[in-house]
């Protein structure tokens, strides 16, 4: 059998999920949100590698809003690196001891991002953005 190619294999993925055969569409949701939010779980986020990848990824996708989780860095090693990037708003949770951190980072230019618990394991949060629901 052939590999698939990433965007077969997601779809076949989304098809098994949802109990579609092969040959039925996929459906086609309206995007309302309008929002692009990426979730990334890696702890070393104060080295080459991840700002390479992060730059990357923030050039293909351009996401409005970042969660890093489980980061073992205090924010203030990183903020410059996420704002020349263009994402100048955060909400974090720096790592104490062996727990490890969240970052939440956006551009608020493009969303507004409001705080309403943030935690240790936790940062809960209303994204908004002009025009579209909450």
């Amino acid at each position: 059998m052939a590999a698939l190619r990433p965007s077969e294999l997601s779809k076949k993925i989304v098809r098994d999920y949802i109990g579609l055969t092969s040959s039925d569409l996929l459906p086609n949701f309206p995007n309302r949100s309008s929002i692009n939010v990426m979730l990334w779980n890696y702890r070393e986020v104060d080295n080459k590698i991840f700002r390479r990848n992060f730059k990357e990824l923030i050039r293909l996708y351009h996401p409005n809003v970042v969660a890093l989780f489980e980061t073992k860095v205090l924010f203030s090693f990183m903020g410059l690196f996420f704002n020349h990037l263009g994402y100048t708003a955060s909400t974090i949770v720096d790592p104490v001891g062996r727990v490890v951190g969240i970052l939440l980072i956006w551009d608020p230019i493009q969303v507004s991002v409001s705080a309403h618990v943030s935690k240790s394991q936790l940062i809960q949060v209303t994204v908004k953005r002009e025009n579209y629901e909450e």
